[in-house]
């Protein structure tokens, strides 16, 4: 199975729609789906519409022997064809198929914010990320793999995700890319009820 992350287009949206409409993905992941004008306008405005945010759509290709989890090797890099962003819309549709997406974006904070504990390190935001995957495709190493690509590509440091302490598989996703856990409390945040904060460190 091969990867690729791509620029979401609008023509995505609608399979992320569909995704986030899944009740047992929603449970999953301890977030209510939004209804179809409210989900559209998020992603228009919040997200492709920001300069905070950054969006990648997850696509795959099926056809070669797929690569389990097992195959994964924490700190490389997948392998991959060239940059999804030189391959057009009509060359991909016929080969790839779209899966899911993967996002950061930023939460600006005051400067002097707490963010490690016994330091004042001088933010001026807050970094999260968050991928969604299609539950048809859970359990195949995707979202693994497309969390090591993205953060090859894209690199703000600390990054920051909750995640429902239910969600034993998403856990593992963040911390077999480096996420450790954290105490809320003790890194400046307050905690929330049923979820657990990870954090991506800067490398020394």
């Amino acid at each position: 199975m091969r990867i690729k992350l791509a620029e979401v287009t609008e023509q995505d949206l609608a399979v992320f729609y569909q995704h986030q409409q899944d009740p047992e993905a929603c449970k999953m992941a301890d977030f209510p789906s939004r209804e179809r004008q409210a989900f559209f306008e998020h992603w228009r405005t919040k997200v492709l519409g920001s300069e905070l945010a950054v969006a990648r759509s997850i696509w795959i290709k099926s056809d070669s022997p797929e690569l389990g989890e097992t195959s994964f090797k924490q700190g490389g890099s997948p392998e991959r064809d060239a940059s999804p962003e030189q391959v057009s819309k009509s060359e991909v549709l016929p080969h790839w198929q779209l899966v899911g997406n993967i996002v950061s974006w930023q939460v600006p904070i005051e400067v002097g914010s707490p963010m490690i504990a016994g330091q004042k390190l001088q933010l001026a935001s807050e970094h999260y990320t968050g991928y969604w995957i299609g539950r048809e495709f859970w359990g195949k190493g995707i979202a693994t793999r497309a969390l090591n690509t993205f953060l090859h590509q894209h690199s703000p440091r600390p990054l920051l995700a909750w995640v429902a302490e239910h969600n034993t598989g998403s856990i593992k996703v963040l911390e077999r890319n480096g996420f450790k856990q954290i105490d809320p409390i003790d890194f400046g945040f307050e905690a929330e009820q049923g979820m657990l904060l990870l954090m991506l460190e800067a490398e020394s």
